[in-house]
């Protein structure tokens, strides 16, 4: 068995609430999406050559006293997680020289921007889900999110489908 490129070594839960929301009536929405503001964050900070910390959230919560009468819950869930880089990773592409440690190092800051809080977010799931499985209003799983950021196409943004955003007519001088 192979080692994984990055493993995730231990997670702490920072916070966790979850509420019932008394506005809910699950006659009137139940076909409606319970999960309307979802929201969530992540971010990845190197601690060592190896190391890295990645923070993960994600809620759910009244937007002042307007509750959504479709969401059956408000909750908030944040996260730590401490991971380890496998030392022989990235590995030689075949037929290529190694990465020098500057390419290196951005490849395993883009495995940890994705594959990071992704592993956590798979917790925060099930947390919520097993969570809310014992409430009133039966379990939830949170939305499917992704990590993956668009791509750079020739320095400029690339729209979701990966192609490059059309350029706009220059503007003419009056």
């Amino acid at each position: 068995m192979n080692m994984p490129p990055i493993e995730l070594e231990k997670y702490s839960v920072q916070e966790v609430s979850l509420g019932m929301n008394p506005d809910h009536d699950p006659e009137k929405h139940k076909d409606l999406p319970d999960d309307e503001g979802f929201q969530f964050m992540h971010y990845s900070k190197r601690i060592k050559k190896r190391e890295w910390l990645v923070v993960l959230g994600v809620k759910l919560e009244p937007e002042g006293e307007n509750n959504s009468p479709s969401v059956p819950y408000f909750y908030k869930l944040e996260m730590v997680g401490s991971f380890k880089v496998h030392p022989q990773f990235p590995p030689k592409p075949q037929g290529k020289s190694k990465p020098t440690p500057k390419e290196s190092d951005e490849i395993i800051k883009a495995r940890m921007e994705i594959n990071g809080p992704a592993m956590l977010y798979g917790i925060a799931r099930e947390k919520i889900r097993s969570l809310s499985s014992s409430s009133g209003f039966g379990e939830i799983l949170i939305p499917t999110v992704s990590f993956h950021k668009a791509k750079e196409v020739e320095g400029k943004a690339a729209s979701l489908d990966g192609k490059p955003k059309p350029k706009r007519a220059p503007r003419k001088k009056k």
